[in-house]
């Protein structure tokens, strides 16, 4: 940066550093897809007394009707989500992009067109990021703790969290619930690796347990 813009940018990847971390911490937490988490909006986040907190889901694959889901947020992310929202602006939304010369979260005029369908205009007054930038998020993150992998994406972060909670002994069951799929054939793609260790740990202890016997 020039000297002149020096204090801009600082001040500027400072809020990045925020929202990112924010930002890849609730896409761990809620499994979501990443249109899903471009969606995420304050309103639907709510805090619990011990520091967590839970993200109301809306209509998405799975709830076509819009009732909505509750998820856990751990601590930790809450934390980063409220140190984010203390300088992310006014949008209702809670990912948009961090620019060093312009404001980034004031609002922005639609076309008068775009302004009467009432199901986009409030995206294009307070625009968020796009899916591909959600993916340059986690490739920049990985880079930074020195991990460089051309296969980050935008579910890079729901296909982790399906495997930890596997490898952690959680159920198909339980996976479904975290990330809203009506059957388990998303978890087994996701999930395959594990499942198939667990599957091979579990009939071999078997037969070891039966030669012993």
């Amino acid at each position: 940066a020039k000297p002149e813009d020096q204090a801009a940018v600082d001040e500027a990847q400072r809020r990045r550093s925020l929202r990112d971390a924010a930002l890849i911490n609730a896409a761990y937490d809620l499994a979501m897809r990443s249109a899903e988490l471009v969606a995420i909006r304050w309103d639907r986040i709510f805090r619990d007394p011990d520091g967590s907190g839970a993200y109301r889901v809306g209509k998405s694959k799975t709830d076509q009707l819009g009732q909505g889901q509750l998820r856990y947020l751990r601590p930790e992310t809450m934390a980063d989500l409220e140190a984010w929202q203390a300088v992310a602006g006014p949008s209702p939304f809670a990912f948009h992009r961090v620019l060093e010369h312009k404001a980034d979260h004031q609002p922005t005029q639609p076309s008068h067109e775009a302004a009467e369908n009432a199901d986009t205009a409030e995206h294009l007054i307070w625009p968020t990021l796009t899916t591909r930038e959600i993916g340059v998020i986690y490739k920049r993150a990985a880079r930074l703790i020195g991990i460089e992998s051309p296969t980050f994406s935008g579910h890079s972060t729901r296909v982790g969290a399906t495997q930890d909670l596997i490898e952690s002994g959680g159920t198909t069951e339980e996976a479904q619930q975290m990330g809203g799929w009506r059957d388990g054939r998303m978890v087994a793609r996701y999930a395959e690796r594990p499942l198939a260790k667990r599957a091979g740990q579990g009939r071999f202890g078997k037969l070891a347990k039966h030669r012993n016997s």
